[in-house]
This record gives structure tokens, sequence and C-alpha cells, in this order.
């Protein structure tokens, strides 16, 4: 604990964070609205908890929302209490139930032996259940699939409020008989006598639905438990209900949280904070700290509840309530313009807290423009006034409604040459290098003359547009296929590519599905292509996120070939269905996101765009499938609205700009948003666009292109400096860059995707199966079994063809078995499995630190407390001489990394350990049947000697020194792929 650090931080707080942070026991209720430090109050709970407490940092838990959030309340809080603040048990509620099933595999049968549907594996199951069911409602005459889609949608909210299928039955009788009882049900006399009056007649149609969904809702589990598959919302439901039936597990869950906290509550839905009551409810008055705010409630669309954040104060009467109401971010022109509109949301008493915000010049304006595309590019020309004043990109933001809106802004910041980053989500398959690569693969899986032409048009083929131009004109006009004219043709390259092309599709008809696609990738020089580009960050990112998408389908259906592949793809394109793909912030850029999206940001000058009728509030939506959930009320999407805009005002430090259009992309008369008349005229400038700005300027968007890109190049060397400083170095890192440095610029420094090979699979397998005997050991119980499961589990979810899963399934059970029963006796309890240290500064130079970090397989401790490392390898065991790089064809490396984890060890500030010596362990026997184990003490030399060797490294990679320079391997691919790229300016 930096106790200097903590005081410092905790005398900037006023009076009301100071008692949240003080007043650590028994349930207590924060509303912390914008801007009010709710992150650095958070943190600095946690660390006096930690500090004025014997609280273990584990026993700590603080849920959230994203892992964006996450990570920011980690940063913060280690800044403040070292390496315990790695330990504090920080999670998303999705990734604290994945914590709990892991930690207890053998609880959830239904989870572990499963495996996660797709979104195709979900479509298929409910469109069998509608064509195999007799339906009333949800299955058109015309069109039996057309209620699908919102199927899907209903099936997902019931499971986010943890509505099982027996449930959601019984809540459709109760509905029937409730409405069957109503007096005035029917008419009694007149024309319309015996008929049902029309004020019931929705509910009677929306009852109807709702015993049509509840049939498929069962079809869709007993489908989803016969397949072996689970969805996202089951991860939650099944820790509810396991949790709900085992006391013995709930007691033992309950008594690992002795302090909970739950940031932005007011996000929580149904199965959440269900969640967070069985957690929290072993004593009466737990050490329960919710923080929130109903005013910026804006995903009541993911099932969301207000009630949620209301029922804590009522379930919890003597809760401790704090209101923070000093906001640091915006000025109080702003703070009180938005709180004008938001009042209008009817909310409990206690809820409205107005802020106090900065006594600065700034506020909101309000701009009418003529058209969508005059106001983007009106938006862009405004922007790059603020950057040509000296206003920094990065405290620059676009806010928009939906995701489809980001266009116009992208055309507009490029005709201005501002760089971007979009943060919407958007389908892999729609990204510019995805869709080619794509492209080009569909046209050796299918060479049809459509597919084909595509293919050519692509510019990472590199063909003279004129030629493929004339090869189709050719082939139209003598009515023969495409792929005959390119076979034919006079020009070399399109002869070369149409070879090329065929290369593909054989190799992609006979090997496996991730084969094809490396070697598609490595033949058209997609990576090089990448890098060079001027959005080469996005494209890499998009390229390991394709490659990611093909492991999972390859690891589900195993030996897949390129035509399964595409089967796959169009089922989801004929769905409707994408691939989410998100990007990550690029230093130096405007941001562009939705006003979803921008929850949680802050930047000096917002755009929020479009704020017209229709966009902003008035919108046409229609829910075509409803399902009861009690207490629930779609009725409100005006507040909803109200709402979003003001999270969007709220984002701005200075300055918030409304801007709306008066007619649409048809021409069609707009009004501006109703918000904007509840915004208090006092608190709203109104601005005016100069005269003749359309006439003058709006040409230049019609005739530039404009030279900006989403992002600045991949390889400018401020780029690759901080992202080197921000990533760390592990000796994996290390090793791979003294092996070869451009091995470790493309595989480690930008992470080019590449697929994992079968020695790697294995030795991974075999590790995941020594860290649950391990664990097991821990407890008491020495289970071989379970060992073996783990790892084979881990070789079926692998890559590997359905040919070779077994053999090495066996080979695993062999290896496992063997080598524990050889050291069985030999290992110690309560040993450290596969612990992970980060966060190890480490000075390079004058002014930068690099952050080391590493995994240390096991650590085992004497009677003394000192520590003996365990590294576990796979693959032929290495003579001493080898391992201290003695030999001609070795290099030290694996001596280096038991030296690196000694350092790790020694920097480590808490706990602080003491290693004796670094033990290598081979799993697997040599030649002659014997296992080998290598024992090193090492030495202050040692330690020395890796401290230079890792200040020589970060200081080459900084200063890209490396880069005129290759490996000894003549035949190193990283090497050859090098010569591609251009040298960065310096």
């Amino acid at each position: 604990m930096n106790e200097e650090k903590f005081n410092e931080k905790y005398k900037s707080l006023n009076e009301d964070q100071k008692r949240a942070v003080d007043t650590i026991d028994g349930p207590v209720m924060v509303i912390a609205g914008p801007g009010t430090g709710k992150t650095t109050m958070l943190t600095l709970r946690i660390a006096n908890i930690l500090r004025i407490t014997d609280t273990p940092p584990d026993a700590i838990l603080a849920l959230t929302f994203t892992e964006s959030a996450v990570r920011a309340i980690r940063k913060k809080l280690i800044d403040i209490v070292g390496q315990a603040g790695y330990r504090v048990r920080i999670h998303t509620f999705h990734s604290f139930a994945n914590d709990i099933i892991s930690s207890y595999p053998s609880e959830f049968p239904r989870i572990i032996g499963s495996e996660h549907a797709t979104d195709t594996d979900t479509v298929r199951i409910i469109e069998n259940a509608i064509i195999n069911s007799s339906l009333n409602v949800l299955k058109p005459w015309g069109d039996p699939l057309y209620y699908l889609k919102d199927i899907k949608s209903a099936i997902r909210d019931l499971k986010r409020e943890a509505i099982s299928p027996d449930t959601f039955e019984k809540s459709i009788i109760d509905a029937k008989k409730s409405l069957e009882s109503t007096e005035d049900l029917y008419y009694e006399s007149g024309a319309h006598k015996g008929k049902m009056r029309g004020k019931y007649k929705d509910l009677s149609k929306s009852i109807q639905k709702n015993e049509d969904l509840s049939i498929i809702y069962r079809l869709y589990e007993e489908a989803m438990a016969k397949e072996r598959l689970f969805d996202y919302e089951d991860m939650i439901m099944e820790v509810i209900k396991v949790l709900s039936e085992n006391e013995s597990l709930s007691l033992q869950i309950q008594e690992s949280a002795q302090y909970i906290l739950a940031d932005e509550h007011q996000d929580a839905n149904n199965s959440q904070n269900t969640l967070l009551e069985i957690v929290s409810s072993f004593f009466e008055s737990p050490n329960l700290f919710i923080v929130g705010d109903e005013k910026q409630a804006i995903f009541r669309f993911q099932g969301a509840s207000l009630d949620n954040f209301l029922y804590f104060k009522n379930k919890h009467p003597d809760a401790v309530l704090i209101q923070l109401s000093q906001n640091y971010r915006s000025t109080q022109a702003l703070l009180n313009g938005s709180f004008s509109m938001i009042k209008n949301n009817i909310t409990e008493d206690y809820l409205r807290v107005s802020l106090k915000g900065r006594v600065d010049k700034g506020g909101i304006s309000v701009i009418s423009l003529p058209r969508p595309s005059i106001e983007a590019f009106w938006i862009g020309h405004s922007i790059k006034s603020l950057i040509e004043s000296g206003v920094s990109p990065n405290e620059i933001a676009v806010i928009y409604r939906d995701n489809k809106d980001s266009s116009n802004f992208m055309r507009s910041l490029s005709a201005n040459n501002i760089s971007y980053t979009v943060f919407s989500d958007t389908n892999l398959l729609e990204e510019e290098t995805v869709e080619k690569f794509v492209a080009i693969l569909r046209a050796a899986n299918e060479p049809s003359d459509f597919n084909l032409s595509r293919a050519l048009f692509i510019d990472i083929l590199g063909i003279d547009l004129i030629d493929v131009c004339d090869a189709i004109t050719e082939s139209k006009n003598k009515r023969i296929s495409l792929s005959k004219v390119l076979s034919n043709s006079s020009s070399t390259k399109l002869r070369d590519c149409f070879a090329l092309i065929e290369r593909i599709a054989e190799f992609g008809r006979n090997k496996p599905l991730l084969y094809t696609i490396e070697y598609a990738a490595k033949e058209i020089g997609l990576v090089s292509h990448m890098i060079g580009s001027v959005n080469g960050r996005v494209s890499l990112r998009a390229y390991d996120s394709f490659l990611s998408f093909a492991m999972r389908f390859a690891e589900r259906k195993k030996s897949v070939k390129l035509p399964d592949f595409f089967e796959e793809i169009d089922r989801m394109e004929n769905h409707g269905l994408g691939i989410p793909f998100f990007r990550d912030e690029n230093p130096g850029t405007v941001s562009l996101m939705t006003a979803h999206r921008s929850k949680g940001l802050e930047f000096e000058y917002v755009f929020i765009a479009s704020v017209s009728e229709g966009k902003w509030s008035g919108r046409k939506m229609r829910d075509k499938l409803d399902p009861f959930l009690e207490g629930k009320s779609f009725d409100n999407r005006l507040e909803d609205e109200r709402r979003l805009l003001y999270v969007a005002i709220t984002r701005a430090k200075k300055q918030a700009t409304i801007s709306y259009f008066e007619e649409d992309i048809n021409g069609k008369e707009t009004l501006p948003s109703e918000l904007l008349s509840e915004i208090d005229a006092n608190f709203l400038e109104q601005k005016t666009v100069d005269t003749g700005f359309e006439e003058k300027t709006y040409p230049k968007l019609l005739e530039s292109h404009g030279s900006s890109s989403e992002s600045p190049s991949i390889t400018e060397k401020s780029y690759l400096n901080e992202m080197f400083l921000r990533q760390g170095f592990s000796v994996s890192a290390l090793n791979s860059y003294l092996n070869c440095p451009w091995q470790y610029f493309f595989v480690n420094l930008l992470r080019v995707p590449k697929i994992k090979e079968k020695p790697m699979i294995f030795g991974t397998a075999i590790h995941e199966g020594l860290k649950t005997y391990f664990n097991c050991l821990n407890k008491g119980k020495e289970d071989i079994k379970a060992a073996c499961s783990e790892m084979e589990r881990s070789i079926e979810r692998s890559i590997l063809p359905e040919n070779e899963v077994s053999d090495s399934i066996e080979k695993g059970k062999e290896v496992l078995t063997s080598f524990i029963k050889k050291y069985k006796g030999t290992w110690t309890k309560d040993a450290l499995v596969e612990f992970p240290v980060s966060g190890i500064d480490f000075e390079i130079g004058s002014n930068d630190t690099v952050t080391l970090k590493g995994k240390l397989d096991r650590v085992e401790f004497d009677k003394s407390g000192k520590a003996t490392v365990f590294d576990f390898k796979t693959g032929k065991p290495k003579s001493r001489a080898s391992i201290e790089g003695k030999t001609k064809d070795s290099n030290g490396d694996m001596k280096r990394q038991l030296t690196f984890y000694k350092l790790l060890l020694e920097r480590l500030q808490s706990p602080q350990y003491d290693m004796k010596e670094g033990v290598l362990d081979f799993v697997e026997p040599n030649e002659s049947g014997k296992y080998k184990r290598e024992a090193f003490e090492i030495t202050n030399d040692d330690i020395l000697e890796l401290e230079e060797t890792i200040k020589k490294s970060a200081y080459e990679i900084l200063e890209l020194s490396f880069w005129d320079k290759t490996c000894t391997n003549e035949g190193c691919e990283w090497c050859k792929l090098s010569q591609q790229i251009k040298k960065p300016d310096k």
C-alpha cells in the first residue's frame, strides 16, 4: 500500500466522496451522476478496505458492466495498492459467472460439458422449432419464419430476466385466467354482443403470441441441451440455478466475498441483480456497496431495469444513502441545461440530484442545418477549426443515435484530412480487409463469373483495372466463362492471378480450413498489404478476429474445409447475422460513436448529431413480440430517449453542440426533436450557419475523398513505441526478439495472427491437465482422472483435424499419467499454480519504463518460506548444456526464462518471495524412457546479465535499430516479410 499516494488522493475528495470511501461496513447506496469521480471513489474505497482491515484482496468483489471499466478500476487501484490490486476480484457479471463455473466445474455439467452456441446455431434451432410446431400466431401462412428474429430476441430477454420456460408458461396461464375473469370482457348487448371489447383485443393477441413463444422457448431449451450447447445468457442463468439449489456451494461463494461493490447498478438486468442478491445474502445487512444514477439508465433495451436499482433502498432500509453532487467534468451552464431536460423524467425525490460544475465558459449550443450531408460537413469543418486552434483530436467526439449514421461523418472528416476512430460495433464481414479477403476466398471456392470479377477488382491482387474490364467484356461478348478467358489471357498478370486462385481452390478442397486460410493469406501477401495500408491497425485486428472466428468454427466442426466455411457464412448472411467487431481506441484521432457507446467517456468538445424528430424522439418502433416480463413496461421510450440525450450532453467538459437537419435525405421536411424544447432557453445558445457556407464549402465534399484514415500508419515510430510500452515485456517476447527481431515485430508486437501448430496445441493441453491436477492437490485430492479429462477437453476443442484428435488424446493420457505417477508424492500442497505476475516496472532509460510480466507454472515453498519455481516443458528433453546455451544449436532461452522469473519475484512488492531455485521439468521421457529434471540456482550475476539484455533489447526496439537487420536463419519467413515493409520515419 502506497500510503502517501492514498492520502494524496483522499485529500482531493469532497466530503460526500470521503463518506463513501470511509463507510465500508453495511449496505451503502451512492447516487453518482456524470463526472462525479465515481471510479476514483470506488478504487479508494477498495484501497481503504485493504488499508484498515485484514481482508485479503481476493475477498473483495467488484462488479461492473464492461471490460474497459474493469481495466480502468484495476489500473487506478494498482497505482495505489500495488501488486494487491491484481488479486482483487474485479469482474463484469458474465466474467464473474464464468469464474464461478471455472472454479467449480463439476457443479456445472450443463456448461462445462457443452459448447458455446453460435448465432447460426440459435437461428437454426429456432427455425426448426417453428417449422415443427403448430402455432396460432407466430407462424404466418405466407412467411412462417417472419417472427424468427423477434423470437430470438424474446428468448434472450426472458433469460436476462432469469425466467425459465416453466416460469414463463405459468405467467401466461395466469395472464389468460386474469383476462378471462374480467367482468366487462365481452359486449353484453347491441350489434357486437358476445364479442370481445376492443380495449382487450391487444392483450388477448399478446397472450396468444406468448403462448406460441412459450412452446418455442421450451423446444429451444430442449434442443440446446440435446446438442450440448449453451448461449451467452445461459452462463448467469445456470449459476443462479445451481447456487439456488446447492446451499453448500452458495455458502462457499458468499463466504469468499466479504465486501461487494456493484458499479452502474441502474444498468443491471434481473438475472444480474439476482446473482448479486445471492452472493450478498450471507448477512442480513451485507457489506454491499452499489453505485448508480437512474438518469443514465440507457440500457433498458438490453433488459436493464430501474426497478432493480430502486428496489435496493426498499430491501435494505438501513442502507446509508450518499448523493454525489459535485461534477468535476462539465461547466455549470452545461449541467443546468441538461438537468432542465432530464428532470422531466418521473423519478423518486431522493434521486433528483442537481449537479454543481465548473464556472467556466462553455455550455450547450444548437444549430439547424439544411440536410444530413450539410450537417456532417459543417461538423467536419468545425472540428477542423478546433484542431487548428490547438485542441487535441482526442478531446473531440461526434455522437450519433445509430451505428448506420457514422458514414456521413467519416466522409466529412476524410474530406478535411482528419484521422478518426469509429467506436461503433460493426459486422466483421463488412470490414474492408476482411471483405476483400473473403471475396478472394469465395472466388477460389466457387469460381463463377460474378465471384471472379469481384475478386479481380481487389487491389491486393494488383491487377490493372483495364485488363480486368477487357476480360469481363470478352467473356460477355464471346459468351464464354470468365475463367476460360483468364486461363487463356494474353495478360501475364491475369493468367498468374487466375492460377493463384486455382491453387487456393485446390488447397481448399483437400486441406483443413485454417491451413487454407493461412496459405491463401501468404500467397496473396495479405500481411504486408495490411501493414502497408493507411488503416493497418484496424486491418490487423480485423484479420485477427476473422481468423479467431474461423478457428472457433473449426474447433466445433472438425475437419471442415473451405466449402463448409462458406456454407456457414451464407447461412449467416441469409438470416442477416454478422460477426461483431470491436475497434480499439487510436491515439490522436477524433472519436465517432453512438450515444450508448459514449457512456463513461468524456471529451472537451462533443458534437451531438441529427437530433431531429424521428431520430432522438418520435422513433417509429413497433415491438412485434413483447414477452411477458413481470414489472416491465415498454411505454417509456421518450424517457429512455431523454436519458440517452442527457448522457450524450454530459460527455462534454466544455461545449456540447447539438445539430439537427431541416429535411431528410428524401427531401421530406423534419422537425427538431421535442427534447430540445425541454432544455431551458437560458442555457441554450442558438447558432446559425455562416452566410454562403453551403455554396462555398459543400462542393469540396463532393470533389475530395480526403487522405485521412481511421488511424495513423501502423509503422509510425511513435505508435510502435507506444505499443511496446503499453504491452509490456514477457520472457517469451524477449526470447522471440533475441531469436529474430522480425519474429518479435510481427508476432509479439504487431500480433500478426498465426494458427497454432500441433505441438503448441498438445503442449497447451498438457499444461491444462497439470493445472487441474495441481489445483486438486491443493484441495487434498490427487485426481489423475480429472487432469486427463481437462487435457482431453482442451484437445477436443482445438483446431486439430478429426483424424488427429484421438491419437493426441491417447498420447496426452500416457504422458500425463506416467509423469504424475513418476513424481507422485514429491509435490507439496498449497503451491501457487499458474501464478501471474504483472505490473513490474523496469527502468530502461532515463525517461522510460517497461512493464515486465509472466506466468509461473508452479511455485512451491519449503519450511523456511523459500520458493522453487517449476516450469513444465513438453517435447524432447534438453541437456543441461543446451538449457544454458552452451551448445552450438542452443541460445540459452530456457535458463533465461528461469532467471526472468526470479527477477519478477524479486521485484514483486506484495507478497514478496525469495526464489531459491528454478526447475525445468520435462514431462516426456527421453529415448531411453528416463525423465529429466534440471534445477538451477539463479545468481546475482545471472540477474545483472538479464537486466542488461532487457535494457539493450528495449532500446533497440524503441529506436527501431533492428530495421535493416535479419536473423541468422536464411529461410526465416519473418525476415522475408520485413523486406516488403517501408521503414518508418524516425
